[in-house]
């Protein structure tokens, strides 16, 4: 409904009888789709896909947007703990620079789609409105 996948490889496999590696083959193809990040388990996973793709589809004389690509790439996959947690020094270390250097890095994160399948989502959301009112 949101664009994860809740099943496991393992649950793929035993309902479609498909092998390990046709189950692996067949998330790579269905993550390269869009929305960018469906098919993904985790929020982690969901940021990284939609990095690479964005990097991908970037002009490469863009350097200062790849660079922050490359930084928001590593935050995700090295400093995932440190980033859900706000520990903005720690990251700003690890990463070589200062803490106000990382807010362009965090802006390219906060654009980023948390739930890739939302367009898709149907809205279950009835409004109830009574037959009667009182009123004193």
């Amino acid at each position: 409904e949101d664009g994860y996948l809740r099943a496991t490889d393992e649950e793929i496999c035993h309902g479609t009888g498909a092998g390990n590696e046709e189950v692996a083959a067949a998330l790579e193809i269905i993550q390269s789709l869009d929305p960018t990040g469906v098919g993904t388990r985790t929020l982690q996973d969901c940021f990284r896909v939609q990095l690479v793709r964005l990097k991908r589809e970037l002009d490469e004389d863009d350097s200062e947007s790849l660079e922050l690509l490359d930084q928001a790439r590593i935050l995700v996959d090295e400093y995932w703990d440190d980033f859900l947690h706000q520990r903005w020094a720690t990251v700003a270390s690890a990463l070589g620079c200062e803490i106000s250097e990382i807010k362009p890095i965090l802006e390219v994160i906060h654009r980023l789609e948390t739930r890739p399948g939302r367009r898709f989502q149907s809205s279950d959301n009835s409004f109830i409105e009574p037959d009667v009112t009182l009123k004193r």
